[in-house]
Order: structure tokens, then C-alpha cells, then sequence
């Protein structure tokens, strides 16, 4: 369909149409104005008739009465029998004696004229003193000219013609606003189709714009104005025959000009040239281009001189215009010129100090920022010019360098972390080895109770080698990005209500009392089910440990502005002197004595795991009670 439409032939249908329906909808406008304004919508078809035929009527009338009055035969001379007019008409004296008539007298009448005889130098004459549809009662001295029209409308007269036209008035009088709604919904939708395919071909998605389009729009838009103001200045010097002749034949051109332009903008607007099509466009942007040469003349010869000869030069042209303006002042006739002079001197000076002060600003946040720091920050040294700019690049410069510095040092802590993980592999296949010999010798059993033993404290021992071993291969993977996270929508009350049954019994064996609170609803976050089981574990691991026997574990969930957020908090039945810090350092434990089981990397692990689900880790010590929070964004 929409190659279909791109087609010249359908284009050009459509664009006649569109025209022909632009014509239609505004002659709709006209005609129901008109319509309105006379009366078609308060008056009878007769009385528009008649309002219509008023001239000629009351022409007629007089006329005939004057004829009656000075006795010629009105008939004969004026045309005026039944045989050559639709007008019927009846003459009354002022005794109401028929004194003139072309049909009987004895008829319904729809309008009346009423006459005064007066003598003159000449004889009688009739003066036309009244007229209206409804007869006067005081018809005292006055000959009454009644009228109607021949039903049918047999003769072929001017009054057949105008009855014609007001009953086709009246007939479309309703339908002139459907004819007109119509029209303008038929044009807008064609105006449409005739933009969109603007400037395209069929099987072609590039734009094809005609030889019209390469002329400045400016001036397609002048010589637009031009002809419908030659148009509107033809129109108003025509006479009421020539009027009707040009409004038949104007419109039209006029409308398909109209559609055009519009089509030209359309293609315009697709090949976003508008604007820069045009005569006043590129002169602006010559006078621009010639502008921004000059100031980047002068820019480059003030950057090139050092910043004192740039002070002392400023300084010389304020003490000038200081001079000038106080000889100004000193002729009281150029009092108002000197003030406004040296008014835009002072609003110069404000508002370079104001930016000089702004830059100062940028400059000092990104120093601070660096002497903080934060290497990440970086000075915007947009709009920044002169030895202001320069600052600003030798901050950023200074910036880069000590990130440079640091990501060597990171570097270097990566290799330390993958020479480990390598390590751990190497040792992990001995290792194995050791594990199961060790469980062959446990199997069997002997008399020997050294020997069973023996046997037990190195299978738990090489069990232990082998968790350390995990943990640490598991950390350096965490550290160095390599562990695989699988996200997922997850129920973040779930987790938590799986891994508070899971050390339910746990805790009661130790002595302990598990405190879970879980908000009703589910709460969805992306994380990875089996790390946040690892997490869970590696917390609720060191509470059974860690804490003091008989107190209470508190586990909890909550949701906190668009974070939910999971709460560990146990009792340490140990004096905990470090830092929050140092607690999720790896191999850090909480008991300095370290007569514990455990290698110090549970937290470290769970914090790792935490950041690489997009989560924030932080650990909060008050004496001997420990607090763990999680938090994880939520979503929908």
C-alpha cells in the first residue's frame, strides 16, 4: 500500500483531489455564513424570495402605479401580463377598489407595497411610502400594491432563476455543514498522504526530492504571499459579475498552491533543510562565519601574550573608558550618554568577575576533589578559557596520572590474587590424593587407638586444607571478576526464610535463639539464588561460632526506599577489637587467639559476592554486638 501511494500517477489524483476538496470545504464556510446572514435559517422560502427579488419587486411596483395613476397601459408597455412574468400583482385604490391586476384579485398575497398619490407640476405621481409581508389596518389615503408568484414558476423570467437558486439555498441550507465536514476530513486525510510521500519513489526508502525543493524556501515563500495578495487585490476591484465569474475560477489555482508549499515543507523537514535552505539562513551564516574569524582572531593574538601583558592591558582599557567617560561627564550635554557608558562598563566588569569567581569555583572543587582522593573526578573545563582552562587540564592531567599509578597497583594486586588461584589448583590434585587415602585408612579400622587417631585428626585437617583452598580460589575469582553470576527475579523473603530453617537447629545445638522477622508480600530482587545462599551461610555460620552462648540471633528483611535490606545482628561471646574495616579483610578472624575453626575469609566472601550482585555490604561493631546489613535494589 505504501509503494502504491509513493506511485506519480496516485500522487497526482491525490493531490487533484485534495485541491478539489480544499475548494469544496471552504465554499461549505462561505455558504453557511451566508446562509446565516440572510436568513435562510430563521426566514420562509417566499420571504427569501422575496428579500431577494426586493429591488425588482419594489422597481415593478412603482412602475405599475404610476401607470395606473396616470392611465397608460402598464400591461402592454412594461411587460408586466400574466403571460410574460411569474409576478402576480393587485392594485388597490384607497377604497380598495381593484384598479390594476394580472391574476385574481381575490388571491393569497406574501407581500404589499403601499403608495401616496401626490399632484406634481407634472400630474399624479405614487410615492412609495411602506412595504412589508403583513397588510397595515390603516390604509387611510393610500393605494395598496399587493403580490405573489405564479405557482410552479411557468415563465421563464428572472424571478424562475432567483426562485431556483433559494430553493436550492434552502434544500442545502443543513447539508452545506455535512458536505463541509466531510470535505475537510477527505482533504486533511489526502494533505496528509500527500506530506508523508513527499520527496519518496516507490521501493526506495531514500528521499527524492524534486528541482523545487533545491530553491531557497524563503523565497518560494515570498512569491507564495505574493500571488495570493495579487489574487485578494483582483478579487476586490471586481465587479458583482466578475466577482462570481473569478471565485469560480481562483480558488482552485490558489489551493493546489497552497498544497504544494505544503508538500515542500514536508520534504524539507525530512531532509532537515528547512531553515538552512534559505536566503536569510545562509546569509546569517556567512555573517556568523565572518564574525567568529574576527573573534577568534583576536582571541588567539590575547591568548598568545602572557597573562600580565593580558592584566595590563585590561587595566589600560578600563582606565580609558574611566577618561572618557569622565570628560563625558564634564559637558553636561552628553550627561545621559556618559552614565549608560559607564553603566555597561560596570555590567562588563560584574559579569566577568562573576565568571572569573565561577571558574575559580570549578577549579577549586576539582583540587579538593584530588587532595581527597577522588582520582575519578574530573574538572569541566567547558566554556573555560585562557590560563583558567589551562589550570583546569593540569588538574585533569594530575588526575590521570595518579589513576595510571593506581591501576598498576591494582594490576599488580590482580596478579597477586590469580598467582594464588593458580596455586590453589596445583595443590588442589595432591590434595585430592591425601583426602581419599585419608578416608581409605579411616575406613579401616584397627585395634590401634593411636592409629584410628591419627587417622581422624588428618582426614578432618585435609578436610579443612580443602575448604581453605576453596575459599580461596573462590575469593580470587570473586576479586578478579572471573565467578559466574546467573541473575535472576528472586524472592528476597524466601532466601531468607530457606536459610533460617536451614540453621534453625544449628543455632538450638549451640545454645542460641533465631530471631527471623519477615515483612508480608514478596519483595523481588535480581541476585543469584546460589551466591546469596553462600552469603547467608557464610553470616549465619560465623553466628553460631561467634556468638555468646544463650543469647539471640536477630535475621531480618525490610524494604527502605526502593532497597531491600537484610539485617544480621548477634552477640560476640568474644571482645571484638577491630574495626569493621579489618573484620572483612581475608584471613581476619574475630577471635585474635584463632582457637576456632574458620580461616578468616567468610566475610570477605560474602561482601565479594554481595558487590557482584549489584549490592552494598556494610558492617557496624557496638562493643560485642555485630551487625551485618545487605542491601539490594528492588524490582518490579
Amino acid at each position: 500500500m505504501e509503494n502504491f501511494v509513493k506511485r506519480m500517477p496516485v500522487k497526482i489524483i491525490c493531490f487533484l483531489l485534495c485541491g478539489i476538496f480544499l475548494c469544496t470545504t471552504l465554499a461549505s464556510i462561505v455558504g453557511a455564513v451566508i446562509f446565516a446572514f440572510e436568513g435562510f435559517y430563521t426566514e420562509s422560502e417566499n420571504q427569501l424570495l422575496v428579500d431577494t427579488v426586493h429591488g425588482n419587486l419594489r422597481t415593478a411596483a412603482n412602475i405599475i402605479t404610476r401607470s395606473a395613476v396616470s392611465g397608460k397601459d402598464y400591461n402592454e408597455e412594461y411587460e408586466y401580463s400574466a403571460e410574460r412574468t411569474n409576478l402576480r400583482y393587485c392594485l388597490f385604490d384607497e377604497s380598495k377598489n381593484t384598479v390594476a391586476t394580472n391574476c385574481d384579485a381575490d388571491g393569497e398575497w406574501i407581500y404589499y407595497y403601499w403608495f401616496e398619490i401626490k399632484e406634481t407640476e407634472n400630474g399624479p405621481d405614487a410615492i412609495c411610502v411602506r412595504s412589508g409581508e403583513v397588510p397595515i389596518k390603516n390604509t387611510d389615503g393610500k393605494w395598496t400594491f399587493a403580490i405573489r408568484f405564479e405557482e410552479g414558476f411557468p415563465v421563464e423570467d428572472e424571478y424562475a432563476l432567483f426562485s431556483f437558486l433559494v430553493d436550492i439555498g434552502y434544500t442545502l441550507r443543513y447539508w452545506i455543514y455535512a458536505i463541509g465536514i466531510g470535505s475537510l476530513v477527505l482533504f486533511i486525510a489526502l494533505l496528509v498522504v500527500l506530506m508523508s510521500v513527499s520527496a519518496r519513489r516507490p521501493n526506495s526508502h531514500e528521499l527524492h526530492p524534486g528541482y523545487l525543493n533545491r530553491v531557497p524556501f524563503d523565497i518560494i515563500f515570498v512569491v507564495v504571499i505574493a500571488l495570493f495578495g495579487a489574487a485578494l487585490g483582483v478579487l476586490s476591484e471586481c465587479n458583482s459579475y466578475e466577482l462570481t465569474i473569478a471565485l469560480a475560477i481562483v480558488p482552485l489555482p490558489l489551493a493546489y498552491l497552497f498544497i504544494g508549499t505544503c508538500m515542500s515543507i514536508a520534504a524539507r523537514i525530512k531532509q532537515r533543510s528547512l531553515l538552512k535552505n534559505t536566503v536569510v539562513w545562509r546569509v546569517c551564516a556567512l555573517l556568523f562565519k565572518c564574525l567568529s574569524r574576527l573573534w577568534r582572531g583576536a582571541v588567539t593574538l590575547l591568548r598568545s601574550l602572557p597573562t600580565v601583558w593580558r592584566t595590563v592591558i585590561l587595566l589600560v582599557v578600563n582606565f580609558m573608558l574611566d577618561f572618557i567617560i569622565l570628560a563625558m561627564m564634564a559637558d553636561r550635554a552628553s550627561d545621559e550618554l556618559a552614565v549608560f557608558l559607564w553603566l555597561a562598563k560596570a555590567t562588563v566588569i560584574f559579569g566577568l568577575g562573576i565568571y572569573a569567581g565561577l571558574f575559580m569555583r570549578k577549579l577549586q572543587k576539582g583540587a579538593q576533589a584530588l587532595a581527597d582522593g577522588d582520582l575519578a573526578y574530573t574538572t569541566d573545563t567547558k566554556g573555560m578559557y585562557w590560563d583558567f582552562k589551562k589550570h583546569g587540564e593540569n588538574l585533569n592531567r594530575i588526575s590521570e596520572g595518579m589513576s595510571v599509578a593506581v591501576e598498576e597497583r591494582l594490576q599488580s594486586e590482580r596478579m597477586k590474587t590469580e598467582l594464588i588461584t593458580n596455586v590453589s589448583h596445583d595443590i588442589k590434585t595432591p590434595l585430592t590424593s591425601i583426602i581419599n587415602y585419608s578416608n581409605l585408612i579411616a575406613d579401616n579400622k584397627c585395634d590401634c587407638e593411636q592409629h584410628n587417631e591419627y587417622s581422624e585428626v588428618l582426614l578432618r585437617k585435609s578436610e579443612h586444607l580443602k575448604r581453605l583452598l576453596d575459599d580461596l580460589v573462590e575469593i580470587s575469582k570473586a576479586n578478579t571478576g572471573n565467578l559466574e553470576i546467573e541473575f535472576s527475579p528472586c524472592d528476597a523473603g524466601v532466601l531468607l526464610e530457606q536459610a533460617s530453617g536451614e540453621y534453625l537447629q544449628r543455632c538450638e545445638a549451640a545454645g542460641l535463639e533465631l530471631i527471623t522477622s519477615i515483612p508480608d508480600g514478596k519483595i523481588k530482587i535480581m541476585a543469584d539464588g546460589r551466591r546469596m545462599w553462600r552469603v547467608f551461610d557464610n553470616l549465619l555460620n560465623n553466628a553460631v561460632k561467634y556468638s555468646l552462648f544463650g543469647s539471640r540471633v536477630y535475621i531480618s528483611l525490610e524494604k527502605n526506599n526502593g532497597m531491600a535490606r537484610y539485617t544480621f545482628k548477634n552477640t560476640s561471646k568474644e571482645l571484638l577489637n577491630v574495626t569493621p574495616k579489618e573484620l572483612v579483610e581475608r584471613f581476619v578472624r574475630g577471635d585474635s587467639s584463632r582457637s576456632t575453626e574458620g580461616n578468616g575469609l567468610g566475610l570477605s566472601i560474602a561482601q565479594s559476592l554481595v558487590e557482584l550482585q549489584n549490592g552494598t555490604f556494610d558492617i557496624e561493631i557496638d562493643g560485642d554486638l555485630f551487625k551485618a546489613t545487605l542491601a539490594f535494589p528492588i524490582v518490579e
